[in-house]
């Protein structure tokens, strides 16, 4: 099922969007705010 979810995620340019941002926020949270 996994498989089916990543080529679907492929094939859709607002999923494949959406998982950056997901990335990004991820990578924002791992930075200790001052």
């Amino acid at each position: 099922m996994r498989k089916v979810v990543r080529r679907v995620k492929d094939t859709d340019p607002l999923e494949s969007i959406d998982d950056k941002l997901n990335n990004l926020t991820k990578i924002v949270e791992k930075i200790p705010v001052p």
